[in-house]
């Protein structure tokens, strides 16, 4: 090859569960530090995203004079065509220039799932953070040299890791007094589940039992809601010290982005009262390990009652 090259390489790696796989093809969208931006690039041709906890990796060669300074990047927009949708892991796009002179990565949380899907989350936007230049690594744009031959990208053979270890509940030794507690069914929508089991538990003492009904609004990282949902009916914390299970079906496309949850709030229907216990809420997603707890104290008495404690915000810490 002859001059310089412009040869950007770029990994990223898929998530576990449902809504992953794609046959779309994948582009991107290359952002410099003075706002220019690149073509829409093909990164993956189509039927290449086709297994979950793998690494994939393209080689773009963007030719003698780029639209954009590589050397500068400071985000990548990537989308996909049709109407696919996908998962990737946060923290693990990765992008080198000719072979490290200038390297980045994403700034989004390690182990946080990124959802590329139709609608307001067709377009993923990650920013980009330098990780390492070779001090002869170009600062300014490139000046243009002899072309050199462009390739397609190419995936390369996908490399299986595990995803995020997820623990699950310990037992709280507490009885399960209700076998009956109402519950949904976990059911494939459209080919993707999106069913979220809720696991809390009452404490002991007075002023637990309530005939009135449950419910619940989930935040996401985004702060988009949920809005109020029926967690349990009438009459169905009728125990103290015992553990209820719900699962709740949230169809083809919630509202909320179920694999990045912070916050739930808890009410009850009526003028009634109940405690429950803190660090026993936990939430699972698609009948895996549980992926949520709260964040409260360990058996800390939280009380839900008429007044400034008619909402329990619950805070939660992925598992």
């Amino acid at each position: 090859m002859n001059g310089e090259q412009n040869v950007l390489t770029l990994s990223l790696r898929t998530t576990g569960g449902n809504g992953v796989v794609t046959n779309s093809e994948v582009y991107g969208e290359f952002i410099d530090a003075d706002g220019a931006r690149s073509d829409a690039t093909l990164i993956f041709p189509e039927n290449t995203l086709d297994s979950q906890n793998t690494e994939y990796v393209a080689t773009l060669d963007f030719g003698s004079d780029p639209a954009v300074d590589l050397g500068n990047l400071v985000s990548v927009l990537i989308s996909l065509s049709d109407d696919g949708r996908t998962k990737i892991w946060g923290g693990n796009t990765l992008l080198s220039l000719n072979g490290g002179a200038v390297e980045y990565k994403d700034n989004q949380r390690e182990g946080r799932k990124l959802v590329i899907k139709p609608g307001s989350k067709s377009t993923l936007a990650l920013g980009l953070i330098v990780t390492g230049r070779r001090i002869d690594a170009p600062s300014a744009s490139p000046t243009a040299s002899t072309p050199s031959p462009s390739a397609s990208p190419v995936a390369s053979t996908p490399a299986p890791s595990a995803s995020p270890t997820q623990s699950t509940p310990a037992p709280t030794g507490a009885p399960i007094p209700n076998p009956d507690v109402p519950t949904v069914s976990p059911t494939a929508v459209n080919g993707e589940q999106n069913v979220l089991t809720v696991s809390l538990t009452t404490a002991q003492g007075n002023g637990v039992v309530t005939s009135d009904a449950v419910y619940v609004d989930f935040v996401d990282s985004d702060g988009i809601s949920s809005g109020l949902m029926l967690l349990f009916p009438e009459n169905t914390l009728d125990s103290t010290g015992s553990v209820y299970v719900i699962s709740l079906d949230f169809g083809s496309d919630p509202v909320v982005d179920l694999e990045n949850l912070e916050t739930m709030r808890i009410t009850l229907g009526g003028d009634g009262k109940t405690k429950l216990l803190g660090g026993h809420t936990f939430l699972s997603l698609n009948g895996e390990d549980a992926a949520y707890q709260d964040d409260r104290k360990r058996n800390k008495k939280l009380v839900i009652k008429p007044g400034s404690k008619a909402t329990l915000s619950l805070g939660l810490n992925s598992l």
